[in-house]
């Protein structure tokens, strides 16, 4: 058999996304950026519930049978995400996002490719935030078994496939060892 090639590495700059949520509908860009600040998936946005949530611990958390690999995910929230729910409070009194006063049932609609389109952003799927949260992660430095408890991953390696950074991050990286090689002269002698 052939080896799966996935290979798709596409993720936002904090221009692009910054943009397209100025694009977006007001309703669809709080479920954007809650998944820009939490790096969960499309249906465990749209289908969160109140139950789920604990604004004063800054928790919140995906049940079990609602999670890809069948496991609970522990979501502990920054300010950005607690802003966004506290904004979503008492529009519905179950579901945290909805429109016109419905919870969501889709994200992927009409409205987020029109905003992709005026944004000038190609090539991006919804699922791409997710990489985009990862990515952005992996470049503030969060250590991969950090980032693979976040992101609810049951391996290392699926963290990999998700958090991609850029060689100006790497840049950083790359000269820890300025300070040990600084002075030597390690040129080859002519």
């Amino acid at each position: 058999m052939f080896k799966e090639q996935n290979i798709r590495e596409r993720s936002l700059t904090i221009e692009q996304a910054k943009l397209l949520l100025s694009e977006l509908p007001v309703h669809q860009r709080a479920t954007v950026l809650f998944a820009l600040a939490t790096g969960l998936r499309l249906s465990n946005v749209v289908k969160l519930e109140w139950a789920q949530v604990n604004l004063e611990l800054k928790h919140a958390w995906v049940r079990g049978d609602e999670s890809k690999n069948r496991k609970p995910i522990a979501i502990p929230l920054n300010n950005v995400a607690i802003e966004v729910l506290r904004k979503q409070k008492g529009n519905h009194p179950d579901r945290v996002f909805t429109y016109l006063g419905k919870p969501f049932t889709a994200a992927n609609t009409k409205a987020w490719k029109a905003a992709l389109i005026r944004a000038g952003i190609e090539n991006f799927r919804w699922h791409d935030l997710r990489h985009t949260w990862a990515t952005w992660q992996r470049q503030a430095g969060t250590p991969t078994h950090e980032l693979q408890r976040l992101g609810g991953w049951k391996t290392a390696s699926m963290v990999e496939r998700y958090a991609h950074v850029a060689p100006d991050n790497l840049a950083q990286a790359a000269s820890r060892l300025g300070a040990v090689l600084n002075g030597y002269d390690l040129a080859t002698v002519s």
